[in-house]
């Protein structure tokens, strides 16, 4: 899905991909949503799975949440925008991209007066609807490369493009996913709202990385000590600390930027928006999202995913394993444009 996004109406518009109550035996696999104004994916309610998607430069969150969701997502990878309008105007409906995830509940949960009594012992019985998502190898790619050696050419406000964000009566878990280039923002937020999620046990982020972005604190920082947590106490196998990275690059190449309006061959046969380099000279190599150290404890040491229909198997973390053909080449927009 290309392009879509068109406004309704106030706070209406269109997804690339909006899935309302879809059922569990829904095949939903290997989709893109590239360049749209609003969410790359919007669930609202349903148990539906998912696996192999990719949301690219959209101008709101990537993957959004809502009305109770329930399903799993396997295999994710995002991008965030950035760049402007040609007139420098602000893209899209969240003021050139958004959150790589903003998860919730209900957003109504506080005009229309739901209980927001959010802990493990009684967040069942008072609060609702509550969203129960798993997502596993998920691989995130933020717009600020500074800190690899590239340089963003256009960025959008500083308040854009952030993290995961778990908002009002979401509960789940981000297991075994990466999410590098936030610069100072948060790689991953639990809001603090009285009328949000104010306890972390009933959110998860296990064997995780956060790179490149500013440290987590207080309840983000509670719901990654409790993700380790889970794992040492033996509710998932294997697994390993949530690192907050620094500066170095975790993955082959990170530089998924490129010039919208310009176009030039890369050397495979394709057409790619004028990517550049560091130095900004055009023609620069297709980025590449797998681990540049496989065995790096940033990488690696993920637990065995569980659940009906998922790779069990996939216990690295990010969306890609190691020395594997991307499994976006030869389907997506960003394969066919030469940025991958």
């Amino acid at each position: 899905m290309r392009h879509a996004g068109d406004e309704i109406g106030a706070g209406n518009e269109l997804n690339g991909i909006t899935l309302g109550g879809i059922g569990d035996g829904t095949v939903f696999e290997f989709v893109e949503s590239y360049a749209n104004a609003d969410d790359g994916y919007e669930w609202f309610g349903g148990t539906m799975n998912a696996n192999n998607i990719v949301s690219a430069y959209v101008g709101d969150d990537n993957l959004d949440i809502d009305q109770g969701f329930t399903g799993t997502i396997q295999f994710a990878f995002s991008v965030s925008t950035f760049f402007n309008q040609n007139n420098a105007g602000l893209f899209g409906t969240g003021g050139s991209g958004d959150r790589a995830g903003e998860f919730d509940g209900d957003d109504c949960a506080l005009k229309c007066g739901v209980q927001q009594d959010q802990d493990s012992s009684a967040f069942v019985d008072t609060s609702w609807p509550n969203a129960n998502v798993y997502i596993y190898n998920w691989t995130h790619i933020g717009n600020s490369g500074t800190a690899d050696g590239f340089t963003n050419p256009a960025i959008s406000p500083a308040s854009d493009n952030r993290g995961i964000q778990a908002d009002t009566n979401w509960t789940g878990a981000v297991l075994n996913s990466i999410v590098v280039n936030l610069n100072t923002l948060a790689g991953f937020e639990l809001s603090s709202s009285a009328f949000d999620v104010p306890d972390s046990d009933v959110v998860r982020v296990v064997a995780s990385t956060f790179a490149n972005t500013t440290a987590t604190s207080g309840l983000a920082a509670a719901a990654l000590a409790g993700g380790d947590a889970a794992v040492v106490a033996g509710k998932y196998d294997g697994g390993s600390a949530n690192v907050d990275g620094g500066s170095t690059n975790l993955l082959v190449n990170e530089n998924m930027y490129f010039v919208p309006t310009g176009a030039i061959s890369n050397g495979r046969g394709k057409l790619q928006g004028a990517k550049t380099d560091a130095s900004g000279t055009a023609g620069a190599v297709p980025a590449d999202p797998r681990p540049a150290n496989p065995a790096a404890a940033e990488v690696s040491g993920g637990v065995a995913p569980r659940g009906f229909g998922l790779d069990s198997s996939a216990t690295y973390r990010g969306a890609f394993p190691a020395s594997q053909p991307l499994w976006t080449d030869g389907w997506t927009t960003l394969d066919m444009g030469g940025v991958l």
